[in-house]
C-alpha cells in the first residue's frame, strides 16, 4: 500500500494540471523528490533483506543491537531469532534470549514475553540477569491480566509468580514493586468476588449470596467494609430461611444466629452490630415457631401416611405406621383414632395370613392392641366415646375370627401328626 500511494503521488506530481500556488522551480523539483525517497525506501528495504540472508553474524549482531535500541523491535526479532539458532550453546546464547524476550514484550505480546523470561531464569539460574528476567516475567503476567468483569485465572497465575519471584530474590531492589502489584492484583480478585456475591444478591438468590458473601471473607480477611459483608451473610441467610419450607427453616434461622455471632465477635464496634442484634431477635422467635409448625406438619404426615396405607389395603405397612405415629406423637389429639385404627390394621393384616396358624397369632396381636386401648386413659374419656364402641365392635370380630383359625390351626396340626 505504502508504495501503490507513493506511486500514485508521483504520477500526480507529473501528471496534474500546474499549481498556480507553487513556484516553477518548486513543481519541477517535486518529482524528483517523491522520486528519491521511493530509491530511499527501497533501498532500505533491499538492505534489510540482504541483511536477513546475510551469513555475516557479526553484523547481523551488530545491526539487531541497533534496531532494538531504536525500538523497531519488529526488525530486532527476526535477526536475533535467526542468530539465536546458530548461537545455542555459545556465550551469546543468553544474551540474545534475553532481547528476544524484550522484543516481544517491546511489541506488547505479553503472555509469550512471560512464558520467554521465564524460559530464560530457568535455563540461567545464577547470570547477573536472573532476577531482572523472574521480575520481567510475573510482571508481563501482570500485564496480561485482565478487566474485573473477565476471567481472572491470568490475575492468579500473576500473583503466584510474583510470589514465586520474592520467594527466589528476597534482597531484590523489587520486591517492592511486587508487593505493591500483588496488592493491585488481589483488590481486583476482592472486586471480583463481591461482584458475584452481590449479583446473587440482586438476582434473589439468597442462598448463594449468603455462600459467596462468606468465600468473600474467607479469601480475603483484610477486605475494606468487611463488618458490612458479614452483615450481607447474616441477611442473606435470614431471607434464605424466610424461604425454606417449614421443616428446614429450624436448622436455617439457626446459621442465622451465627452469622451474627460472627458479627459480634470480629466487630464488636460495627454500627452493623445493632442491627444485626434486631435480626437476631425475629431469627429465635422464627426458629422458636418453625420447630412448632414442623413438629405439627410431621405429625401430620405421619398420620395421612398410614391412613393412606390403610386405605390401600397395605395392612403391615399400615399397621407399622400406626406404631410408629403412637410411639412418636404420645400426646397426639388423634391418638385415639390411631389406635383404633391400628387394631383395623391387625385384623386386616391377620384377614389376608393363608396359614390358620398365623391368622390366629396375628389376631393374637390385634387382641393386644384392642386390650392395651380399652385399659387405657384415652377409653375412659367422653369425647372418645365413639372410638370405644367402635373399638368393641372390632374386639367382637377379633375373638370370632381367632377361635376360628385357632380350631383349624389345631385340626392342621392334628392331621399333620396322624400322618405316618
Amino acid at each position: 500500500m505504502f508504495f501503490r500511494s507513493l506511486f500514485q503521488a508521483f504520477r500526480g506530481a507529473r501528471f496534474a494540471a500546474p499549481s498556480p500556488a507553487l513556484p516553477s522551480a518548486a513543481k519541477a523539483a517535486m518529482p524528483i523528490v517523491l522520486l528519491s525517497t521511493l530509491l530511499m525506501v527501497l533501498g532500505s528495504c533491499s538492505g534489510y533483506e540482504r541483511l536477513l540472508k546475510s551469513d555475516d553474524f557479526d553484523l547481523k549482531y551488530a545491526k539487531a543491537r541497533e534496531y532494538y535500541n531504536r525500538g523497531s523491535y519488529n526488525r530486532a526479532l527476526p535477526l536475533f531469532k535467526q542468530l539465536l539458532t546458530v548461537e545455542k550453546g555459545t556465550e551469546r546464547e543468553e544474551e540474545l534470549m534475553y532481547y528476544i524476550a524484550y522484543s516481544h514484550y517491546g511489541q506488547g505480546e505479553y503472555l509469550l514475553a512471560a512464558a520467554l523470561f521465564k524460559n530464560y531464569y530457568s535455563f540461567f539460574p545464577r547470570t547477573s540477569r536472573t532476577a531482572e528476567c523472574h521480575y520481567m516475567s510475573a510482571y508481563c503476567n501482570y500485564l496480561y491480566s485482565p478487566r474485573v468483569t473477565l476471567d481472572q485465572t491470568a490475575t492468579y497465575k500473576a500473583i503466584d509468580a510474583f510470589q514465586t519471584f520474592i520467594n527466589a530474590h528476597p534482597k531484590s531492589d523489587s520486591v517492592t514493586a511486587a508487593n505493591t502489584m500483588i496488592d493491585v492484583l488481589r483488590n481486583k480478585l476482592e472486586q471480583k468476588a463481591l461482584n458475584a456475591a452481590e449479583l446473587y444478591d440482586r438476582t434473589g438468590r439468597p442462598q448463594a449470596a449468603a455462600v459467596a458473601y462468606a468465600e468473600v471473607l474467607n479469601d480475603f480477611p483484610d477486605i475494606d467494609n468487611a463488618d458490612k459483608i458479614q452483615f450481607e451473610v447474616l441477611t442473606s441467610r435470614l431471607e434464605f430461611a424466610d424461604r425454606s419450607v417449614v421443616c428446614k427453616q429450624e436448622e436455617r434461622y439457626g446459621d442465622v444466629l451465627k452469622a451474627f455471632v460472627e458479627l459480634q465477635d470480629r466487630f464488636p464496634e460495627s454500627s452493623f452490630v445493632e442491627s444485626g442484634a434486631r435480626l437476631r431477635e425475629r431469627a429465635l422467635r422464627q426458629r422458636d415457631q418453625a420447630r412448632e409448625d414442623c413438629y405439627e406438619q410431621e405429625k401430620l404426615r405421619a398420620f395421612l401416611s398410614a391412613e393412606v396405607a390403610q386405605r390401600n389395603k397395605d395392612y403391615p405397612r399400615a399397621a407399622r405406621r400406626y406404631q410408629t405415629f403412637l410411639r412418636t406423637y404420645p400426646e397426639a389429639e388423634r391418638r385415639t383414632e390411631a389406635q383404633v385404627e391400628l387394631i383395623r390394621s391387625q385384623i386386616g393384616l391377620a384377614a389376608d395370613a393363608a396359614e390358620p396358624c398365623v391368622k390366629a397369632e396375628r389376631y393374637g396381636d390385634a387382641l393386644t392392641s384392642y386390650y392395651a386401648f380399652a385399659e387405657g386413659e384415652d377409653a375412659k374419656a367422653e369425647d372418645n366415646r365413639k372410638w370405644l364402641e367402635q373399638a368393641e365392635k372390632l374386639y367382637g370380630r377379633i375373638i370370632e375370627a381367632q377361635d376360628a383359625a385357632k380350631a383349624k390351626c389345631a385340626t392342621n396340626t392334628n392331621t399333620t401328626e396322624s400322618v405316618p
